[in-house]
């Protein structure tokens, strides 16, 4: 027989209940996260909300932008800082949203980030500055050197994204993710399983890294605390939906300064284009090709990747 309106009702109400009390208890069982980085760590008062970061070492500035992604933070650069601290002053922030900044109820853009990126490196940072961006978050740093050359010095881009932004999702897709994700209680049940321990161990050794086996257990930890702070699925939301995305070619063609591209090779072919279209729309551009390596070279092969940098930077 079919169930009465009234079953159907009390069944619906019964499957909402469950999934307030689960994400209530995820919520109360995820512990503030602490940085887990080298340096000293420091908070910058934005506009829009209190930005977390760290600071290492002596000599001239050098800035460390995380990629953008579910569960991004500063975090992924925890390897590189200390070599590159030898001869820098490294900053490494977290993007407004995004690790152990504020995670306000705010209208995430691409142009919220590079607002971000300018702000704190003519605030904070306060002089020329060489900068190392990751994934997505290259666009917003072409913008500002574009626009802004006195603010960075030259840049260094890890497996940057595209630099027409185009999104990793179809629209139908992200349409799709945005209604999904915007309703309170669903929305924060299917985050809450984006984010789950075995997921996050999933990408990180499927996707993400070329050896798996250097994938550990306290890493998915560390992603997983950064990912289950209140609202921290709002910027993941707002990624998903392809508005942290941003068309930076006509950006990138006025871009003047030094800029060097580190790819993984095991992440080839994928970003083969992505960086022919770079050296086009930039000739100064250099490219390094990591071995062993997939889509983050600055943390898979962290060693390498600051060797890389500091060579660069001295030539």
């Amino acid at each position: 027989a079919l169930m009465s309106a009234r079953q159907v009702v009390a069944l619906g109400s019964a499957a909402v209940g469950a999934l307030v009390a689960l994400n209530g208890a995820l919520s109360t069982t995820t512990h503030q996260p602490k940085s887990l980085m080298p340096g000293d760590a420091r908070r910058f008062t934005w506009k829009h909300g209190s930005i977390h970061y760290t600071v290492l070492g002596n000599g001239s500035p050098l800035l460390l932008i995380h990629g953008i992604g579910v569960a991004a933070s500063s975090y992924e650069y925890r390897y590189v800082v200390e070599p590159l601290a030898r001869s820098h002053t490294v900053y490494a922030l977290d993007l407004l949203g995004f690790g152990l900044s504020d995670h306000p109820k705010v209208h995430y853009t691409a142009s919220l980030y590079t607002e971000l990126i300018s702000d704190f490196l003519r605030n904070v940072v306060g002089q020329p500055s060489e900068v190392v961006a990751a994934g997505l978050s290259a666009l917003p740093c072409v913008e500002v050197g574009a626009d802004r050359p006195e603010l960075i010095r030259s840049l260094v881009l890890s497996s940057p994204s595209p630099p027409d932004g185009r999104p990793e999702l179809p629209a139908v897709m992200r349409d799709t993710a945005e209604a999904i994700l915007s309703v309170p209680v669903l929305g924060q049940s299917i985050f809450n399983a984006m984010t789950a321990r075995n997921a996050i161990r999933a990408y990180m050794r499927d996707r993400a890294y070329s050896n798996p086996a250097l994938v550990t257990e306290s890493m998915v930890d560390a992603h997983y605390a950064m990912a289950h702070q209140p609202n921290a699925r709002l910027a993941a939301q707002a990624y998903l939906a392809g508005r942290l995305s941003t068309d930076a070619t006509e950006a990138l063609a006025r871009f003047r300064q030094p800029l060097l591209l580190i790819v993984g090779a095991d992440s080839i072919p994928a970003p083969m284009q992505s960086v022919a279209d770079y050296v086009r729309l930039a000739p100064q551009t250099q490219v390094r090709v990591l071995e062993r390596c997939g889509i983050l070279p600055h943390e898979e092969q962290a060693e390498h990747f600051s060797r890389k940098v500091i060579d660069w930077l001295q030539t």
